[in-house]
């Protein structure tokens, strides 16, 4: 996989999440809802050191077990320091309770459906309508999606989904993730969605992403398999936040006094109320226009349809050039 300075390169190191930005635009509660309220919270060790040799040493070594009734009961099996390590979804209860609800409550998915055939889980209409803007088509480019959830993507990437290259295009596996947590209407494990990311990179022909790279280096060390002689990597925490996320040519972020606004490449808009700030009465509202997505929240409640000009327009299903 490369020299030790390549392999550091290729790692995804999970973010610290500034909460109050992950609140002001709604989607704190919609990880709550999953159960996933851990994986904002995890950020591995504080110190922000990780035991890169261990997690190569696992990750070179891998096996898979399909176990009596996968996917729930798959295991990853790999050797640290001449010891075999097994990874399971109990077993990453360990580390931290990354899926809160009942076991029940989660739909465990067949590796194939998550990574090639999203619609044996939910129609490409039902996805389609939920994630991209009307009049845009459904090509897999973020710019082609509604502005909350290209900001959520930009998260998803580093906490849920990590990927390193192409920022601008969306894998398929993305979309499922992304319905799930817009809408609740399926409950995905976040610990499989883990093992499922680690098997899937052990797999490619190149071997050079390593996802939850946090997560892999506490749960060795939670298992008592890193050497003791080890010289830990030390990766600082950086932070997801609005402004860093939109800190490139293509989105610009404005904090004003109560609001976070922010503007894409294609002229699509976000604007969100800032966490902790009181809500204006409707005759106090500052610069607001039919992007904000404040006025369409006050629309949804109300019950008036949102327009062509919104930054999330209401849409009709249709079908996907994409396959």
């Amino acid at each position: 996989m490369g020299d030790i300075h390549s392999i550091r390169g290729n790692a995804c190191f999970e973010k610290r999440i500034h909460k109050p930005d992950l609140r002001a635009l709604g989607l704190y509660e919609k990880f709550v809802e999953l159960g996933w309220e851990a994986v904002v919270d995890f950020c591995g060790n504080e110190s922000g050191e990780v035991y890169i040799g261990s997690i190569m040493e696992w990750l070179s070594t891998l096996t898979k077990d399909d176990g009596r009734t996968p996917p729930r009961t798959i295991t990853l099996t790999g050797k640290v320091n001449g010891k075999p390590t097994t990874m399971s979804l109990a077993l990453l209860n360990q580390v931290t309770k990354f899926d809160s609800k009942v076991d029940s409550f989660y739909t465990f998915i067949k590796e194939n459906y998550y990574l090639n055939d999203k619609t044996k889980i939910v129609g490409e209409n039902v996805m389609y309508s939920e994630l991209f803007l009307l009049g845009k088509g459904v090509e897999m480019k973020r710019d082609n999606q509604k502005p909350l959830e290209r900001v959520l993507l930009s998260l998803l990437v580093t906490i849920v989904a990590p990927w390193l290259r192409d920022l601008m295009s969306i894998r398929k596996w993305e979309l499922l993730v992304l319905f799930a947590i817009m809408t609740r209407q399926i409950h995905l494990s976040f610990q499989q969605l883990v093992m499922l990311h680690i098997w899937q990179s052990r797999n490619k022909r190149k071997k050079k992403l390593i996802p939850h790279a946090r997560l892999i280096s506490a749960f060795l060390r939670k298992q008592g398999v890193v050497p003791i002689s080890e010289k830990p990597f030390a990766k600082p925490h950086a932070t997801f936040l609005i402004a860093d996320m939109c800190n490139s040519d293509r989105i610009t972020h404005m904090k004003t006094q109560l609001w976070h606004k922010v503007k894409f490449g294609d002229g699509a808009r976000l604007k969100v109320l800032q966490w902790g700030k009181q809500r204006p009465s409707q005759g106090e509202m500052d610069d607001l226009d039919s992007s904000d997505e404040e006025l369409l929240r006050r629309k949804r409640e109300t019950g008036i349809e949102v327009g062509e000009g919104s930054s999330r327009q209401h849409e009709e299903p249709r079908q996907s050039n994409y396959s």
